[in-house]
């Protein structure tokens, strides 16, 4: 985080956008095991895929440890080139195919959480979305 990071409390409207993403995926490739997943991304993935929290374990999702925590983490696999990973879920075009029902994180980007002493502010992430706009 640069130093003229601005932090929003949950109740402050914050105007940001990704211009519709217009089929540029770049947020959704090379996350590695970032994208943690907590149990209510596995009740609206469970609603939205028709899948058991164990289906969808073994299909999607993969448990990492961080921080001595175990945690389940959303699956990346290796794009067409080879070159990086990507989200299961992107679909040729670039779109994501449970765009209604994607884990938290996704719905939360380009916003950044922080905690500092017992409080949780925002931040947006600079230079994080790549799309043209």
């Amino acid at each position: 985080m640069s130093d003229k990071q601005q932090f929003y409390a949950s109740y402050k409207n914050v105007k940001i956008g990704c211009h519709d993403c217009k089929g540029c995926s770049a947020c959704c490739q090379g996350m590695g095991d970032s994208i943690v997943l907590d149990p209510f991304d596995f009740y609206r993935m469970e609603t939205g895929l028709s899948y058991s929290p164990g289906d969808i374990l073994g299909r999607f999702a993969e448990l990492k440890i961080h921080e001595g925590i175990i945690l389940p983490n959303l699956k990346m696999i290796e794009n067409e080139t080879g070159d990086t990973e990507q989200c299961g879920f992107l679909n040729e075009e670039g779109r994501c195919n449970i765009h209604s029902y994607r884990p938290g994180l996704c719905r939360l980007f380009p916003l950044g959480r922080n905690y500092t002493d017992g409080e949780l502010t925002y931040f947006v992430l600079e230079d994080a979305c790549h799309a043209e706009g």
